[in-house]
């Protein structure tokens, strides 16, 4: 027992000491907003103990649990996430894709968003360095924001040909100094907006859907950035009921990313898809809201699909095959 409590306390300190330090540069007079909901209370301790254990201040605010990502918190946690200088979005669904995330980022705000974390990922995943990551996640935001065109394909049957011209790549590499940064943690993606109506082709997510228990590949059929149809089995069928709660902008491919953590591992239960589309070597699109990376697409809904052992490219030259990049 005496072992794992000096093994509990060093990672706090260690994850502590990588908040305050590493990721957000949390000033001595800086306060730090921890948002979080009945679904995340052992966390939401969890990361205030951990920043208590490095002498920063921490204030939690609960939030109602949301029904599925990209939902937009009440108006008080809007208003009060505008006047903290960092804040972490401890929830079960996802806020990194809403207005209220958005114009706190405008005014300044870092912020960490960390939907459906839990213990087990944080002592996996935010208690070692970032540096490789960050390096591999850099490389791949300078050809993304350098290309003109992609084009991915699986074993699966995943066939899909759109433009990111004029779009720019994000690297989400836990660094969130600068005034308004924004990422996930755990790091470790990059992604981008595509260009809406130039997708057409086929998507098969055969490896996890945020929110959805993943029961069998899901095959969506794209036409000019929307997904025209959707099969497979249950996971298809509460998806497509999603979508319809929401209307016609849900269907929009909104994003997508390339996963560079080798500590993410895999799950299918679509409750860690905070860490699964951060799995080294995958990909993934979503479905939904766009507009706060440089999309047009605005919806309160965001659903993404990690697709396993990908073939990208980007203008006719090969970056990554079978979880192996080349850059």
């Amino acid at each position: 027992m005496k072992k794992n409590t000096t093994s509990n306390k060093q990672i706090l300190s260690t994850v502590g000491k990588n908040l305050a330090d590493n990721c957000f540069g949390i000033k001595n007079s800086e306060k730090t907003l921890l948002v979080f909901d009945e679904g995340k209370i052992r966390e939401a301790a969890f990361f205030q103990e951990s920043l208590k254990k490095v002498g920063k201040d921490c204030f939690l605010l609960k939030t109602k649990k949301g029904k599925f990502d990209g939902e937009e918190p009440s108006d008080k946690i809007a208003r009060v996430l505008l006047n903290f200088p960092v804040a972490l979005l401890v929830t079960s669904k996802s806020l990194s894709h809403t207005n209220a995330r958005l114009q706190a980022s405008k005014k300044g705000v870092r912020i960490a968003s960390l939907p459906g974390i839990d213990l087990p990922m944080i002592e996996r995943t935010l208690s070692g360095s970032f540096s490789q990551l960050a390096k591999l996640s850099e490389k791949l935001e300078e050809k993304l924001t350098q290309g003109k065109s992609v084009r991915v394909t699986t074993k699966s049957g995943t066939s899909l040909k759109f433009s990111i011209s004029g779009r720019n790549g994000i690297a989400d590499t836990g660094n969130l100094q600068k005034a308004g940064d924004f990422g996930n943690l755990p790091p470790g993606e990059t992604f981008i907006a595509p260009v809406e109506k130039s997708i057409n082709g086929k998507i098969v997510a055969d490896g996890c859907i945020s929110d959805f228990p993943l029961d069998k590949p899901v095959t969506l059929e794209i036409k000019n950035g929307v997904a025209v149809s959707i099969t497979g089995g249950k996971t298809a069928e509460e998806l497509k009921k999603a979508i319809k709660k929401i209307g016609r902008k849900a269907k929009v491919i909104a994003e997508f990313g390339i996963g560079t953590n080798q500590k993410a591992i895999l799950s299918t239960d679509g409750e860690n898809a905070l860490e699964v589309e951060k799995v080294y070597g995958t990909v993934h699109f979503a479905l939904g809201n766009n507009l706060d990376f440089g999309g047009v697409n605005e919806v309160p809904f965001h659903i993404d699909m990690i697709l396993l052992a990908p073939t990208v490219e980007i203008d006719n030259r090969v970056i990554l095959k079978n979880y192996k990049f080349y850059l």
